[in-house]
């Protein structure tokens, strides 16, 4: 529970650093992609939750795994690995993670976790912002 604990404030924090004049300057972590992939289906919640964590450190790295992180995004039973998966791939980038746009919509419809609906709401915002659910329509 307090790596769960942890790793939302981690998330919170992050976010809340990319605000302001663009994204942080960061060096992209490098990643062992399948393994990785190999913990999103343990049955242990903190090690799929330190799994995303850690593909969220890589930045564009991690695009190999978008597919996967797309999956987990869309059904972990997890609300915390389902956030953590979305603010990996938004922390991709936006050529790297434009290819989950359809999926982010569909799961953004039916999500009913708060925080969850938070990070996929930025994740639009980010990669599409002309369709986000917080566009301002255009006036004549």
């Amino acid at each position: 529970m307090k790596k769960i604990l942890l790793a939302s404030l981690c998330l919170c924090l992050t976010l809340a650093s990319g605000c302001g004049d663009g994204a942080p300057v960061e060096q992209a972590s490098d990643l062992d992609i399948p393994a990785l992939s190999e913990k999103l289906k343990s049955s242990d919640a903190s090690v799929r939750l330190a799994a995303c964590i850690e593909f969220s450190e890589g930045l564009h790295n991690a695009a190999p795994a978008l597919d996967t992180l797309i999956e987990v995004m869309k059904s972990d039973k997890d609300a915390k690995v389902r956030e953590m998966a979305a603010y990996a791939i938004f922390r991709m980038g936006e050529d790297e993670g434009k290819p989950a746009m359809p999926a982010v919509k569909e799961r953004y419809k039916t999500e009913r976790n708060a925080g969850v609906r938070s990070v996929l709401f930025t994740l639009w915002n980010h990669l599409e912002p002309e369709t986000s659910p917080g566009a301002t329509p255009a006036t004549p």
